[in-house]
């Protein structure tokens, strides 16, 4: 007989201008063994009018007004650190109260300044803050996770074998830049990626909160390249393509910690200051970042091609992120807050 533990939440948000990494994470955490006897509930916040597609299969409300929270939740995980509630700061307020008088234990996964939303309230309202942003700081405060010891990713990244063979050539190429890709990274690598004068096999991940108008764009773009391309729509589990691919173009987001984790090798695109002190812990780790913004496209041509051409330097920065990101992250939160 199945013996019910309680009732947990997961408490995020979706839009254009955040994509759907917050709630993807959540949905990634609740599909461990951990929460298998419990009865686990989903609010999601709309923060787009006009997007009504159902991400993940998960129901979202664009009014807080409209969601019914139940009480005596045993856990509730929040993941909204993006500039929504961070400039709307009254309604955040009062979302974390209501939680916060509805669970045993608050915890909240939080991002780094100017993200975060532990400074709208006292640190002691929360429980737990989980942040894997951080470097691998020390804190004697246990309720404090920091560090890419907790990054949550999919219980399918726990085991990843090596990596045995790297192409001469890396011509199985993935462009992926977020559900929304508001910063337009797929069109800039393009540009780059069309001077190259042999031919690739590209990979373009067309997000779910893609425009009709850029995802056109992008398609009208590939007709005229010299390269093969195809294209993956609203796909969310990613590791199989990752494991076959021989390198991988991605953002400042939380798709680099999956890549990482997948043994793959990566070129993470910082596209302005904050993207690279976002990516900083993995420069420093041993991963390749190309400041986009720094340089020039010819500039930008040239480094890609080395990458490409140079499979030593590609088992280098996939090996350094198997190392940085071992995929454990849940697994060592549980331990903590159970």
């Amino acid at each position: 007989m199945k013996i019910n533990k309680g009732k947990v939440l997961f408490f995020s948000s979706i839009g254009h201008e955040i994509g759907i990494g917050h709630v993807k994470r959540l949905q990634n955490l609740s599909e461990y063994n951990f929460f298998d006897d419990f009865e686990k509930k989903f609010y999601v916040l709309n923060i787009d009018k006009k997007f009504k597609k159902n991400i993940l299969n998960i129901n979202s409300k664009n009014n807080f007004k409209l969601f019914k929270i139940d009480n005596n939740y045993k856990f509730a995980f929040l993941d909204i650190s993006n500039n929504f509630f961070l400039h709307n700061i009254k309604l955040t307020n009062n979302i974390i109260k209501v939680i916060r008088d509805s669970t045993n234990k608050l915890i909240l996964i939080d991002g780094l300044k100017p993200y975060s939303i532990k400074t709208l309230l006292p640190k002691n309202f929360f429980d737990f803050i989980i942040s894997p942003y951080l470097k691998d700081l020390k804190y004697t405060n246990p309720k404090f996770l920091y560090g890419r010891k907790y990054t949550i990713l999919h219980k399918s990244f726990l085991n990843i074998s090596s990596r045995k063979n790297y192409k001469k050539i890396a011509k199985n190429i993935i462009l992926t830049f977020g559900g929304s890709d508001i910063n337009k990274l797929n069109i800039k690598i393009l540009h780059i990626l069309d001077n190259i004068d042999f031919k690739l096999k590209i990979t373009i991940v067309l997000g779910p909160l893609f425009s009709d108008k850029y995802a056109a764009f992008i398609r009208k773009f590939s007709i005229k390249s010299i390269h093969k391309f195809s294209f993956i729509i609203n796909k969310i589990n990613l590791l199989p393509i990752f494991k076959n691919s021989d390198l991988i173009f991605v953002g400042s987001g939380l798709t680099k910690y999956e890549v990482a984790a997948s043994n793959t090798p990566q070129i993470i695109i910082s596209d302005n200051k904050n993207d690279s002190y976002y990516n900083l812990p993995f420069k420093k780790n041993g991963l390749f970042i190309l400041d986009l913004y720094r340089q020039n496209e010819e500039f930008n041509l040239k480094i890609i091609k080395n990458i490409i051409l140079n499979p030593k330097f590609r088992k280098k920065i996939a090996s350094s992120g198997k190392l940085y990101i071992d995929g454990k992250g849940a697994k060592r939160i549980f331990n903590k807050i159970k």
